[in-house]
């Protein structure tokens, strides 16, 4: 009986005969950070399960004594869905955390008094333009002297590039009891020629002498008309006449100052001597107001003077006294008995909080007389400016004959009037 039963033979199994050894098709795998569908009726989730029950449970049983292929387990799509889900949700929530530690971390260190200042520093040595508009206003308690004006405001607003720069100021002062309004402008341009005008000349004259008997001769009264409001330009040329060597040095300053304007070596020096000594010392921090951070600071006097005897070490400074050999930086010129300085005033200083970039300077105090002083400075950089060269001018040769042929009548009159007085003398001996 036992010749009549044929053994069935193993069957190779293949990819088609069992499905548990296939390779899961593209529907089965859920897609990453995909949100899943919402099933609308919960039995699609039990006819789901129930089909991957009886996938497993209907497999022929192997009646092989070899050791049966591993079996690759069936996992439901969107089971691996919510565990991905999880996954990024625990992921996110642990990096809000670390984000929000972060923060902290970083306002502590970037927005430190030191750094902000520091970091205020070097952006304005490094800085291609600025721009800035600034007042003084000062009024006197008492007048206790007739040469002392009981009340001042100067005004001024300039822009300068690297080779180039322009001022314009105005000031009204109270002086005797009368006012008096006084506007100029200076700028000089890449050749290192220079310029400047005074408004209003004869205005001040006239109101200064409407009260005497003094008579302006004519030579003075056309030169105030020449130069009333008037451009007078000073070119390398006229200075040379003046002094040969004064030329030399303003140009070899010039020279040296934008051969290092873009040397971050020559920079660095200068920062790393004042972290060496941090002369800027915070005194109260004044909060924030208009997107810049607040300090009132004040100086420490031995750190300054160390600061100032480094300079003269540096790159910068040594080729600059190449350029004028009495060119030096005394630290003995500095005054100040105490580590720290003190005053009857404030000085405080106002620096973006996220470019560390000066914003506002002000200063407030008092003179011995007890006249009260307010100064603000509001400087803007890395701001697109142009100066304008004025083409109509009056040149400094021009005035310097003008103001020679007064001088020489002047001293004729003052030969014919000793002339007259001998002549006189004579007579009457």
């Amino acid at each position: 009986m036992q010749d009549d039963i044929i053994p069935t033979q193993d069957k190779e199994t293949t990819s088609t005969d069992s499905p548990n050894m296939s390779t899961p098709s593209p529907e089965s795998i859920p897609p990453s950070f995909t949100e899943p569908a919402t099933s609308t009726d919960p039995r699609n989730d039990i006819l789901a399960s129930t089909s991957s029950f009886e996938t497993e449970t209907t497999q022929p049983v192997n009646t092989t004594s070899e050791t049966p292929s591993p079996v690759a387990p069936i996992v439901s799509g969107k089971s691996n869905k919510k565990k991905k889900l999880i996954i990024v949700a625990v992921v996110i929530a642990v990096l809000a955390v670390l984000a929000g530690t972060g923060a902290a971390a970083y306002n502590l260190w970037f927005q430190n008094p030191d750094k902000v200042l520091g970091d205020a520093l070097v952006n304005a040595m490094r800085a291609k333009t600025i721009s800035y508009t600034g007042s003084l206003d000062y009024k006197a308690k008492t007048t206790t002297s007739s040469f002392s004006p009981s009340h001042m405001k100067l005004t001024v607003d300039g822009k300068n590039t690297s080779v180039d720069g322009e001022m314009n100021v105005k000031l009204a002062l109270t002086y005797g009891g009368k006012d008096f309004n006084l506007s100029g402008s200076g700028l000089y341009d890449k050749d290192a020629n220079l310029y400047f005008k005074i408004n209003d000349v004869r205005k001040i004259i006239d109101s200064a002498l409407s009260s005497s008997s003094v008579v302006i001769p004519q030579e003075i009264d056309n030169l105030i008309t020449k130069i009333d409001g008037k451009w007078i330009k000073i070119s390398v040329d006229d200075t040379k006449e003046f002094s040969e060597k004064y030329a030399d040095t303003q140009k070899c300053t010039k020279d040296t100052l934008k051969k290092y304007e873009n040397d971050k070596d020559a920079t660095k020096e200068i920062v790393d001597l004042y972290n060496k000594n941090k002369f800027i010392v915070v005194k109260e921090k004044l909060g924030s107001k208009d997107g810049s951070l607040g300090y009132a600071i004040e100086g420490d006097t031995d750190k300054t003077k160390a600061f100032v005897k480094g300079l003269n070490d540096t790159k910068i400074v040594k080729e600059l006294q190449k350029c004028d050999e009495n060119f030096k930086l005394d630290a003995d010129d500095i005054n100040g008995d105490s580590t720290t300085e003190q005053s009857d005033g404030q000085f405080e200083v106002w620096v973006d909080r996220w470019s560390h970039q000066f914003t506002k300077f002000n200063l407030t105090g008092k003179d011995d007389d007890g006249g009260e002083a307010t100064f603000i400075v509001e400087p803007k950089f890395n701001q697109i400016v142009s100066i304008n060269v004025p083409k109509d001018t009056v040149s400094l040769s021009e005035l310097k004959a003008d103001i020679e042929k007064i001088q020489q009548d002047y001293t004729n009159s003052l030969k014919d009037s000793t002339t007259t007085l001998d002549s006189g003398t004579m007579t009457e001996v």
